[in-house]
């Protein structure tokens, strides 16, 4: 089913791991107010993603805020590490299967992130929609030894979430 899916969706590998397509990009932008110093930016977009098995999609951050939406197969854990370093967890998918999963999941900015499939034998097809829209330069991908050096205490999941 997952290879029906990304021949169907059209999609291609992501860097930070499983695969993606485009879907929409607002025909608005907007200049973020905040102090990060970004130009103009689409209002918002929106990207299907896919992942299977083993497929993580690694240890990255972001100047927009970004949400995620479950449509289909396994549900995924979001794990993220707040700039203080406290660490939380959600899960995204049908919460009539998983009383903890939310079909929507929030994730704030400059907050680190991963995902992971709760189930490593299925699939998981799902949006994310960012707001300022996705731009490469405001996405710092996680370096382990960055992130050890900020996050001693998780040392395991920034080991088992990194790429580089």
């Amino acid at each position: 089913m997952a290879d029906e899916l990304i021949k169907t969706l059209n999609l291609v590998p992501l860097p930070l791991g499983g695969f993606y397509v485009e879907s929409m990009h607002a025909k608005t932008t907007v200049k973020p107010l905040d102090s990060s110093g970004r130009e103009v930016r689409d209002a918002y977009s929106v990207i299907y993603l896919l992942l299977r098995g083993s497929d993580i999609n690694a240890w990255h951050k972001m100047k927009s805020e970004e949400t995620y939406f479950h449509h289909k197969g396994s549900h995924m854990i979001l794990h993220m590490i707040t700039g203080d370093g406290t660490y939380e967890t959600k899960i995204i998918g049908d919460p009539m299967v998983d009383g903890n999963a939310r079909f929507h999941c929030h994730v704030p900015k400059n907050v680190w992130f991963a995902l992971e499939l709760q189930d490593k034998s299925s699939y998981c097809v799902f949006s994310e929609a960012a707001g300022p829209g996705f731009a490469y330069e405001d996405c710092e991908v996680g370096e382990k030894e960055k992130m050890l050096g900020m996050f001693p205490q998780h040392k395991e999941l920034i080991e088992k979430f990194c790429l580089k």
